[in-house]
């Protein structure tokens, strides 16, 4: 099994809380963000781990090492200038297993998600090319918003505004699986050096009515991010309470 964290963003609205530290590497009960990630998915049986970097590679990669430290296999890919969320799982598909699918996971989120029931939604129930854990938030704005008929995926709009924050309170939990041929076979047709997959990916395939899904986060499973200074003391809050 396979999996990359994505770790390569410029944490713009994290501001002074990043400048020498990148936000994967912020401390959350102690460890790095990135840290909890990586037992999370060792325990879900994900040890071979590619994961991106972009600011201050030396910090992760000094603290982490090969993995050995933590019992798993990680490859590092670093980008002297970000090529996206998509870009950057696409800049490292010569070490994917075509035929096998690709856990994504980003470095600024914390989850409790369960990894066993997500594959077999992906791989047993969906059968699509994209299975999207989803996460119902108040406040949607910052989120890339997930509009379903039962579980298939009708439309996505990232980071919404206006009208379309009232289109759906389910939002993209930053934790997929995607086949990974898909990836580089859009990335190709999108001339442009950023490639996300909120803003291009994921809009492109409903465009051609390729199969997307969701598996929908309820309790116990919980979900933080950390966009901004205030996001990250919630997530020191409720991980620390947990």
């Amino acid at each position: 099994m396979q999996a990359m964290i994505l770790a390569a963003g410029r944490a713009t609205r994290l501001g002074e809380t990043s400048r020498s530290t990148p936000k994967c590497m912020q401390l959350v009960n102690g460890i790095p963000i990135l840290e909890h990630i990586i037992y999370h998915l060792r325990a879900g049986g994900y040890t071979d781990i590619i994961i991106n970097l972009h600011r201050h590679p030396e910090v992760a990669i000094t603290y982490f090492g090969y993995g050995d430290r933590f019992d798993v296999n990680i490859t590092w890919s670093l980008e002297p200038e970000p090529l996206g969320t998509a870009g950057g799982v696409a800049n490292v598909y010569s070490l994917l297993d075509p035929n096998e699918p690709l856990l994504v996971w980003y470095g600024d989120n914390l989850s409790t998600i369960s990894l066993q029931r997500l594959r077999a939604k992906h791989l047993d129930e969906h059968k699509g090319y994209v299975t999207l854990a989803v996460y119902k938030r108040l406040r949607v704005n910052a989120s890339g918003i997930v509009v379903t008929q039962g579980n298939r995926v009708t439309m996505f709009v990232e980071k919404p505004a206006g009208n379309d924050r009232r289109l759906s309170r389910w939002v993209n939990a930053g934790i997929f699986f995607i086949e990974p041929h898909m990836i580089v076979s859009i990335v190709q047709q999108i001339d442009a050096p950023v490639v996300d997959f909120g803003y291009h990916v994921f809009p492109q395939m409903l465009l051609h009515s390729l199969p997307m899904y969701v598996y929908r986060m309820r309790e116990p499973e919980i979900l933080n991010w950390v966009d901004t200074p205030e996001d990250l003391e919630e997530t020191r809050r409720v991980w620390e309470a947990k």
